[in-house]
């Protein structure tokens, strides 16, 4: 280990520590019941919140550590995508999760998840393919994560709310 804390990689670089990420699943626990404006309401905010946090901080950590170990080898740009779209207010309601690179949306903060909003991969590239999951289907690939983000937005549902606990909370 480094001075700074930071762990020495095989590679040229150091890993940053992977301790202190927050931790999405002590407040999905809190969730239950939400949907009527009361404190589970306020749990299920707080649990999509602590996996966007947990998200950008783990995809953070794993650039960092492609670098450290393999330098010469481009990371796909799955930070900056995470980032564009935490930083967009209708997708920031919505539980993010992520599976093979791919970045997709949830209605709800707990698994089975319901994904009612289009999925995003960056490609090695540097440019992203947005496409739906439940039927597949590309919408479109786009040069920069501010612009699939956009395309996300082009393609929601109507009256797409906030996440909410399971499946049980979702109208129809």
């Amino acid at each position: 280990m480094n001075a700074d804390g930071t762990i020495r990689a095989d590679g040229p670089g150091p890993v940053p520590p992977s301790s202190g990420f927050p931790e999405p699943a002590t407040a999905r626990g809190l969730a239950d019941g939400g949907g009527d404006g009361t404190a589970a309401d306020h749990a299920v905010g707080t649990a999509v919140e602590a996996r966007w946090r947990q998200l950008v901080l783990v995809w953070q950590w794993e650039r960092k550590r492609q670098e450290a170990n393999a330098p010469d080898t481009p990371y796909p740009g799955i930070v900056a995508l995470l980032e564009a779209a935490r930083a967009d207010p209708e997708l920031r309601r919505l539980y993010p999760f992520t599976s093979h690179f791919t970045v997709s949306f949830s209605s709800t903060v707990k698994f089975p998840y319901v994904v009612r909003a289009p999925s995003v991969t960056p490609l090695p590239d540097g440019t992203y393919r947005v496409h739906r999951r439940e039927v597949p289907a590309m919408l479109g690939v786009v040069g920069s994560a501010a612009e699939a983000v956009a395309l996300v937005r082009a393609h929601l549902p109507e009256g797409l709310g906030p996440a909410v606990a399971d499946a049980t909370a979702l109208d129809g």
